[in-house]
């Protein structure tokens, strides 16, 4: 999914998720096809959600996982808890470093796999899809495609 947003420019500004997570230097598509052809080959994690793969799930412009990896074997979880007295503030605040084990909105957990359940269906959007279930499985598929960045 391509998500378009206006610079200062007025100019189009895109968000790719994925090529920034691959340090890819997305302003520049000579030096990008230069990558494609000339390095090699290397092997990343695939995830899997209800026997869906997916590679990247963007974040709605928030660094939610800063400690992932392509190729680490953990899939990168952040949760937003959400009860009585919840404040935005705090959520963005919380947001800039969610890794922080002292933070009470925003858990951040590194898993090779786990499980989201609710006695009622709710929306989980993978890769700008949105799915309606009861029960999300999540996995992973260890260095299990070759990518070139």
């Amino acid at each position: 999914m391509e998500l378009r947003a206006r610079a200062s420019s007025g100019r189009p500004r895109r968000a790719n998720d994925f090529a920034h997570g691959c340090k890819l230097p997305v302003e520049d598509l000579a030096a990008c096809l230069e990558i494609a052809c000339t390095r090699d080959p290397r092997p990343i994690d695939v995830g899997r959600m209800n026997g869906q793969s997916f590679i990247n799930v963007a974040s709605g412009g928030f660094d939610v996982a800063p400690e992932a990896t392509l190729d680490d074997r953990l899939l990168d979880v952040a949760i937003i808890r959400h009860r009585e007295g919840f404040a935005i503030g705090k959520l963005a605040q919380e947001l800039k470093n969610p890794t922080d084990p002292a933070n009470e909105i925003v858990l951040y957990r590194q898993l090779p796999a786990f499980t989201i359940e609710a006695d009622e269906a709710f929306h989980m959007n993978l890769d700008g899809e949105p799915n309606l279930a009861h029960r999300f499985e999540f996995s992973m598929l260890t260095r299990h495609l070759e990518v070139v960045y």
